[in-house]
């Protein structure tokens, strides 16, 4: 593209950052973000969103975290690529700090922050958050419920888990099979075989 003599504009730079974080190609990231600092295109903020994310994908939460920084104007996706990019490298005190420094939260908000839990093995704060979200925030989704019933399957809590299996069906959620697989997996791990087999038939 460029041997021809044509100019990337906004919406080629996203692609070509979003390409770097899939192939956690560092390298291609940080060239791709220095030729973005010599065009018009340096403060927009759908390409430092999405520099935020490739930043955090590849591990370098600094520059993500310098990138977020430098923004005139941030939005929810610049405020949840933040929190999710510090959930995923392990750091759950960041993420929290920048959640409860948010002007708005979404689902996906709640669910990188519940996820970042998970992984972090704190299962308990990670009910507890989820506990908040249906009492304050909006509805979960699948993506949500998966970390949540990974949680209950880690505590051995079957009792929890029934009632995460209840709110799916009373709130309509769709029955991916990679939800499915997480109940029948919270249910087997929790020495509800029954129910992990009556979940599974239905797969």
């Amino acid at each position: 593209m460029l041997r021809a003599g044509v100019s990337p504009d906004y919406l080629t730079y996203p692609f070509l950052v979003k390409a770097s974080s899939r192939l956690l190609k560092w390298e291609l990231g940080v060239a791709v973000h220095a030729h973005v600092m010599k065009t018009e295109f340096e403060s927009d903020k759908f390409i430092l969103n999405s520099l935020i994310h490739m930043y955090a994908s590849c591990g370098d939460i600094v520059y993500a975290r310098k990138v977020f920084d430098g923004m005139l104007i941030r939005n929810l996706v610049s405020w949840n690529a933040m929190l999710d990019g510090h959930a995923k490298c392990g750091d759950v005190i960041s993420a929290r700090g920048v959640f409860e420094l948010m002007p708005e939260w979404d689902v996906v908000s709640w669910s990188s922050l519940i996820d970042g839990y998970v992984k972090n093995g704190e299962y308990r704060e990670a009910i507890s958050v989820f506990e908040k979200m249906c009492g304050s925030g909006p509805k979960a989704n699948e993506v949500t419920m998966v970390s949540v019933l990974c949680a209950c399957a880690h505590l051995g809590a079957p009792e929890q888990g029934r009632m995460m299996h209840q709110y799916i069906i009373d709130n309509g959620l769709r029955l991916p099979l990679v939800l499915q697989t997480s109940l029948v997996d919270m249910y087997a791990k929790c020495g509800a075989i029954a129910e992990a087999l009556n979940v599974f038939r239905g797969v």
